[in-house]
């Protein structure tokens, strides 16, 4: 199958098996999909008891398993993730490829859509989002996703599912979903030791789901129905979220469209040398923590920060500041090259860490755009002061919020 990817390994004991399915991103379709890999997590057909999941689990010399969705410009992926020590490197006859794979698939294909699991699994949903709305800031980014997409509801969730959607959701609207998932784009990624011997016994697994369209999505970045906002809420609490949303032009950061607006985000905030925590902290002399969030596929920079309610005017007046010294040709060098380094840095990490390894081919695959670590970190070296310029040229600010 040309979706599935199954590369060597011979770096690390441990190896890894993933299964990614891309479906559009709605409402319904989020919600649904964070219920899904609840259940999932817990139990399926073969392994139908919370009790026996977890026991196999553990036979695989406890190998880890993580289920979640993904949101990704205007689609979702659906990840399911197998990490576990190489049989080469335990001495027992009956732990092998085959039995890693076939835990691995019966509980990804086979999954168990019981009531009385199915409702724990709302229940534990339910408990997360009160969680996430008790901490402030969180309640600040939803408020403001909601309003960036205003006119595009289909991709206000992106960071909780609905939870009128959920109440309602039936067994019968769970097991259709199963049956278009398992028919949707997919790829299916590993690394392991033995590349040939792991085709040969997952030749069978690779080819039982249906799925027949590509795994790529050349229109994955949301051309946004702009519809500027500066809003406000009170809820009493003692620091103010402030919320700034920049709307850039996503061509004019190619070839690798993250790259500018990436380096952005660092030399903006997110460490103690950026220029906003710098800024912020003596202009203000507040000691908050000031971070930048770029999502290359919905072409946003957001600039957050919690600040005393007395100091919003003043770290909103910073914040635009800021990005009118970069349009006017005013860089900070020393902050410009400590903002590439650090993402150089972070780059060269990720030959030590699998899981980024494979988010990195997962994600590649799903944009259609390959590269490798040291291509990646030559772009961000190449980077000019120049680029940064023209980049912040692009940049609107077309949404404030502030939860007061």
């Amino acid at each position: 199958m040309g979706n599935v990817v199954i590369e060597q390994n011979n770096k690390f004991k441990t190896g890894c098996i993933g299964c990614f399915f891309r479906l559009d991103l709605t409402p319904k379709n989020i919600t649904i999909s964070t219920l899904l890999a609840e259940v999932q997590s817990l139990l399926s057909e073969k392994y139908n008891t919370i009790n026996r999941q977890s026991k196999r689990l553990s036979s695989l010399y406890d190998a880890s398993l993580q289920i979640f969705p993904e949101i990704n410009g205007n689609s979702i992926v659906m990840s399911y993730m197998l990490n576990f020590i190489e049989p080469r490197e335990i001495l027992d006859p009956e732990y092998d490829y085959a039995k890693i794979m076939e835990t691995f698939f019966s509980i990804v294909h086979r999954p168990l859509i019981d009531e009385k699991v199915v409702n724990l699994a709302k229940s534990t949903l339910h408990s997360n989002i009160r969680d996430f709305f008790e901490l402030p800031e969180n309640r600040a980014l939803h408020q403001f996703m909601k309003l960036w997409f205003k006119n595009q509801p289909n991709y206000q969730y992106v960071n909780v599912v609905n939870r009128d959607i959920l109440d309602q959701l039936s067994l019968e609207d769970i097991q259709d979903f199963v049956k278009i998932l398992f028919k949707r784009p997919l790829m299916i990624y590993g690394q392991v030791a033995d590349t040939n011997l792991f085709n040969k016994i997952g030749h069978s697994y690779f080819n039982i789901f249906k799925s027949k369209d590509d795994f790529v999505n050349p229109q994955l970045v949301v051309d946004r129905d702009i519809d500027t906002f500066d809003e406000s809420s009170d809820a009493q609490y003692e620091q103010a979220q402030v919320l700034m949303g920049y709307f850039y032009n996503h061509i004019q950061s190619m070839p690798r469209p993250w790259i500018g607006p990436l380096i952005m985000s660092y030399y903006l905030a997110n460490t103690e040398s950026s220029i906003l925590f710098k800024k912020v902290r003596e202009q203000l002399g507040a000691t908050y923590g000031v971070d930048a969030f770029n999502d290359e596929n919905h072409s946003l920079l957001l600039i957050r920060t919690g600040v005393n309610k007395n100091q919003v005017k003043q770290v909103k007046e910073i914040i635009q500041g800021c990005l009118s010294d970069l349009v006017c040709g005013l860089v900070d060098q020393e902050a410009f090259d400590h903002s590439k380094q650090l993402l150089i840095n972070n780059f060269n990490s990720y030959g030590d860490i699998q899981e980024s390894m494979m988010i990195k081919a997962v994600t590649e695959n799903l944009i259609g755009s390959f590269s490798t670590i040291p291509n990646m970190i030559k772009l961000i070296k190449d980077y000019t002061v120049n680029d940064l310029i023209n980049l912040a040229k692009t940049m609107q600010l077309n949404g404030s919020y502030c939860l007061l």
